[in-house]
């Protein structure tokens, strides 16, 4: 009788014990929120094309969080090579930002 005291008293301190939330601290990243990662856009006949960036970060932050956006170039061979293609980055008088910055708000 007092082994099987003892093991349901070690099993309530384990189900005790167990039961504590754990939360990993790590460092929030921006990341730009979208369903569809690439598109491929014919622009056969089209002059414009109009396309919305949203980002967003994981876990709400205590402060805010500024974002500018920009075109790196030297991503284009990183993505050649991840996707066996010879893509070309867009020259620089065919696209533009109605704004290269953004807010994310705290909380």
């Amino acid at each position: 009788m007092k082994t099987f005291k003892t093991i349901i008293a070690s099993m309530l301190v384990l189900a005790a014990v167990s039961c504590q939330q754990s939360f990993e601290t790590y460092e929030s990243k921006v990341y730009i929120n979208s369903n569809q990662k690439t598109s491929t856009i014919l622009l056969d006949g089209v002059e414009t094309v109009t396309k919305t960036l949203q980002s967003a970060i994981p876990q709400p932050e205590a402060k805010e969080v500024a974002i500018t956006y920009a075109v790196d170039e030297s991503l284009v061979s990183w993505y050649n090579l991840a996707f066996y293609i010879e893509a070309k980055p867009l020259a620089k008088e065919h696209y533009s930002f109605d704004t290269d910055k953004a807010l994310i708000q705290t909380g």
